[in-house]
């Protein structure tokens, strides 16, 4: 199997409770495709406008 370098996924903030299961999606459509995602890799970055009162507690990505 081959991997897959340099994906991004960009997920809006009104769906930010859905994330894992994005990469759910995109480690599938990877397999399908004979590719491997590597989820020990995968990095999360928040933008967070710190105007906003919303608190943003997430698990991790490879909680899943």
């Amino acid at each position: 199997m081959l991997t897959s370098d340099d994906t991004h996924i960009i997920i809006p903030s009104p769906n930010v409770d859905t994330r894992i299961e994005e990469l759910d999606n995109v480690e599938q459509w990877a397999k399908v495709n004979n590719l491997t995602l590597n989820r020990a890799k995968c990095a999360e970055m928040v933008i967070h406008d710190s105007r906003r009162k919303r608190q943003l507690v997430m698990p991790s990505l490879n909680s899943a």
